[in-house]
């Protein structure tokens, strides 16, 4: 069904999600559009082709087609996931449990099910920049925390100092939410550096509370020198600052590719977080507002299952493919082309899927041009500084004359203009080769500086 392009510009307009809107205008609006905004992962499709995980799978039953009978996963799946992630994160045999786990329809819903089930309307919850654009909706949309975003140091290097800070601004804050790989820097925390920040934070006392956001723990690329990754329950602080409030959420999005699936999952030793998540004989379980629906255990049985019983070596097999080949082949390309064109970007970006480039020496040249800027962010969540124009200008030029999608720097809360969210991951390496050029290109293309 074909509609008119009035039509999809007016309904491009109510997205305030950039990735939502980058993949409406590719489909809708320019189909040869080269999405590196998006953060999602293609590299994996060839495996699951080739391994037949989605083909070749058992007749559908009735009960793959009616309600779960658990909601949040069922014992199998779960048990499986925590086989695969005590092994992925070398946790020792233990760390986490059976009842620890719940699978949710991805993410964002994990990250909204936290806030409901350990904080009220008005709370605060404190997260360093630059960061997700999500978090707001996330915590405030539904929850009606209210968010807080601080700065950290120079190189974006997150201290201890920074978060005493935004304590010190926020002391009714009681919530701290990192997210380990960082995004959209793409790299991992030092177990130096978190250890430092945890045991601040959770010494505060007993209602305060950190969730560690590592929906990319998996996304790590082994030929980039850089911290290792090391999840929140693999710290000291887990064990010696009460584990009931270190609180983890990973997905199927990102490590492997499959954020259509909307599988999320909450990992908490929390009793408020587990009563809230199971239910109880008042409340239904607030997984049930967004389930582990009966379809998606149908179609990742081949990864996480065998036999119906748990078993996780073909989802290990497909990480281990990724990181050892996919993911460093489709990083050099982009590594190669924004060297050779002396275009910075943030270095060390060993885990997640980004690079974060900075093209603030061509905000001046594309001032020059006739082209309008973007709409300004969001008003109620972005202050006035972080809408500088040419910034707007530069990411529409780049959309539509070199026909390339990124996100923009000030839309992950960073307030210093002109650096832009590359997702090397988000098309083919072959498309991702084509966007890096015309980018280029058209970046090389734009008028001289004005020397006044």
């Amino acid at each position: 069904m074909k509609l008119s392009k009035e039509h999809y510009l007016q309904q491009l307009r109510k997205i305030v999600n950039p990735e939502q809107r980058a993949k409406y205008y590719k489909q809708f609006i320019d189909s040869d559009v080269v999405n590196l905004s998006t953060a999602e992962n293609v590299l994996l499709l060839d495996f699951y082709q080739e391994n037949h995980i989605f083909d070749e799978l058992p007749v559908i039953s009735a009960t793959d087609i009616q309600y779960p009978s658990v909601v949040y996963g069922s014992p199998e799946y779960r048990q499986s996931i925590l086989q695969f992630l005590e092994q992925q994160w070398s946790l020792p045999s233990g760390t986490i449990a059976l009842d620890d786990i719940f699978v949710v329809s991805g993410v964002s819903a994990a990250l909204e099910c936290l806030g409901f089930s350990l904080f009220s309307a008005g709370d605060q919850v404190l997260i360093p920049e630059p960061m997700w654009y999500g978090f707001p909706w996330c915590f405030s949309q539904r929850p009606q925390m209210e968010f807080i975003h601080f700065p950290v140091g120079e190189n974006f290097e997150l201290s201890t100092q920074n978060v005493v800070d935004a304590v010190e601004a926020n002391p009714n804050a009681k919530l701290l939410v990192l997210t380990n790989p960082q995004n959209p820097l793409g790299t991992n925390y030092s177990k130096e550096q978190m250890e430092e920040i945890y045991a601040y934070f959770l010494g505060l006392g007993p209602d305060y509370h950190i969730i560690s956001d590592e929906i990319y723990a998996c996304s790590q690329n082994t030929d980039v020198e850089g911290n290792e990754f090391v999840s929140a329950f693999g710290l000291d602080a887990y064990n010696e600052y009460n584990d009931t409030r270190i609180h983890v959420v990973w997905g199927l999005s990102k490590d492997f590719g499959l954020s259509g699936f909307r599988v999320g999952c909450i990992i908490s030793k929390s009793e408020q977080v587990q009563e809230s998540m199971e239910g109880d004989a008042c409340n239904r379980s607030i997984a049930g507002f967004s389930p582990f629906g009966s379809l998606n255990p149908y179609m990742l049985q081949k990864l996480f299952l065998s036999g119906g019983e748990p078993d996780p070596t073909v989802a290990n097999n497909a990480i281990s493919t990724y990181q050892s080949s996919l993911l460093p082949s489709s990083y050099s390309i982009v590594k190669e082309k924004l060297e050779a064109s002396s275009i910075p970007y943030h270095p060390n970006n060993k885990g997640g899927v980004f690079f974060w480039i900075d093209l603030s020496a061509y905000l001046d040249r594309v001032q020059q041009t006739t082209i309008e800027p973007d709409p300004l962010l969001c008003e109620s969540l972005y202050p006035p500084e972080f809408n500088d124009p040419n910034e707007g200008k530069l990411t529409r030029y780049l959309r539509e004359e070199a026909q390339v999608l990124l996100v923009r720097g000030q839309e992950c809360f960073w307030s210093e203009p002109g650096w832009f969210r590359l997702c090397y991951t988000a098309e083919t390496s072959d498309k991702v080769a084509q966007g890096l050029d015309s980018m280029i290109e058209k970046l090389n293309q734009l008028p001289p500086s004005n020397p006044n």
